[in-house]
């Protein structure tokens, strides 16, 4: 666990120093001392997923809850599961950002080189769930083109496609790099291959799955809308 109590001018310099110490590390915040974890060590934040190149959390806030003050060292997306009104509190900000989004949002959030430290909190009356993956190093990989399909968000980490099919219907055919599927809304659809194969995916337990590379097409098979992101590694 990290506490902070020294003074806010001193915080960058004194972070570099407690990166290369086992030992707790100690900041001041706006509200006097504060505490924080390492994120995968904060408890709304659960891995679900972990390999070389990144690692996958699963998180879940309950309605007007916190979570704890926690550091991200790496670079890190999260697509949100649910519609979500809820707060994130920078260390050192005097003011929480509060935030609205609908379930497939997208966002990126940049670590610099000493991490940052935030907490988030629901501000709404329902379970906020949504996914979080953060990088460790690029794959190399090689990204094929999909001229049909506009990516939602592209950066040097990943190129995202958010894919939005009513019931029965089919998306336009993609050619995607390995990487992570996630399912907003909905609990089965189907993915067609080059030779027409059909398979049949369920998402009951988890809303994500690793995805290997190749060419499909995806069909929505269950009875209400849903949104598939489907994120491939760069």
């Amino acid at each position: 666990m990290l506490e902070f109590t020294l003074p806010r001018v001193f915080a960058t310099t004194f972070f570099s120093t407690c990166l290369l110490m086992a030992a707790c590390a100690c900041f001041a915040g706006e509200a006097g001392q504060i505490s924080a974890v390492e994120v995968q060590d904060e408890p709304h934040h659960h891995t679900a997923f972990e390999n070389s190149v990144m690692r996958l959390y699963e998180v879940e806030l309950a309605p007007q809850s916190s979570g704890l003050y926690h550091r991200h060292l790496h670079d890190n997306v999260a697509v949100f599961l649910t519609d979500a009104e809820w707060g994130n509190q920078y260390f050192g900000e005097r003011k929480q950002i509060l935030h609205s989004q609908k379930a497939g949002r997208i966002t990126f959030n940049h670590a610099p080189a000493n991490g940052y430290i935030h907490q988030v909190s629901n501000e709404g009356s329902k379970a906020v769930k949504l996914v979080n993956i953060e990088f460790f190093k690029p794959t190399r990989s090689v990204l094929p083109e999909n001229p049909q399909q506009q990516p939602a968000m592209e950066n040097e980490w990943f190129r995202a496609y958010r894919i939005s099919l009513e019931p029965g219907q089919t998306a336009t055919p993609l050619k995607l790099a390995a990487g992570i599927r996630i399912l907003v809304g909905g609990t089965q659809f189907e993915q067609i291959d080059e030779k027409g194969g059909i398979k049949s995916i369920g998402l009951l337990a988890h809303a994500w799955q690793w995805r290997d590379a190749g060419s499909f097409t995806l069909r929505n098979s269950s009875p209400a809308p849903v949104t598939i992101v489907e994120l491939e590694l760069k």
